[in-house]
């Protein structure tokens, strides 16, 4: 069962920002937020132990007031938006941290148990826990003789 919902041109967009980077290193100007059509997307890491699965995104500089995480059906959303500090005034010379909103969807599984699904942010580092159903396992039923 798959928790990420495939991005294939997220890699292609990754080579044209390093493209970017490179000739910027070079003397040519940075583009501005306005010229970056496309949001940028934090990195993910999911794993999962016996009563859960954990989303973890690296986020940071953002605080809670900038993060949301969401749930629609069986799509986990997660969506922000972190501003280019500083914000006016300044000419960029290099330009490598990632800004703007963004946002990550990911599919859930059916045995997950919606009610206990939990966020936390620490140090730029957000985690959703994903517990999953309790097995109903087996059910012993005593059988009852009854003589007549």
């Amino acid at each position: 069962m798959t928790l990420v919902r495939s991005e294939p041109l997220q890699e292609l967009k990754s080579m044209q920002d390093k493209m970017t980077r490179r000739l910027a290193a070079e003397g040519e100007p940075m583009p501005t937020a306005e010229s970056l059509p496309e949001p940028w997307q934090p990195p993910a890491d999911i794993y999962e132990n016996d009563e859960s699965y954990v989303i973890r995104l690296e986020l940071p500089g953002l605080d809670q007031s900038q993060i949301e995480v969401c749930i629609e059906e069986k799509t986990l959303i997660v969506r922000g938006d972190r501003p280019l500090l500083p914000a006016a005034g300044v000419i960029f010379r290099r330009l490598e941290s990632s800004h703007g909103p963004f946002a990550r969807t990911f599919l859930l599984p059916e045995e997950i148990d919606q009610a206990g699904i939990r966020a936390t942010c620490e140090r730029g580092l957000l985690q959703v826990v994903l517990p999953k159903r309790q097995a109903s396992g087996v059910r012993h039923i005593e059988v009852e003789v009854r003589r007549s």
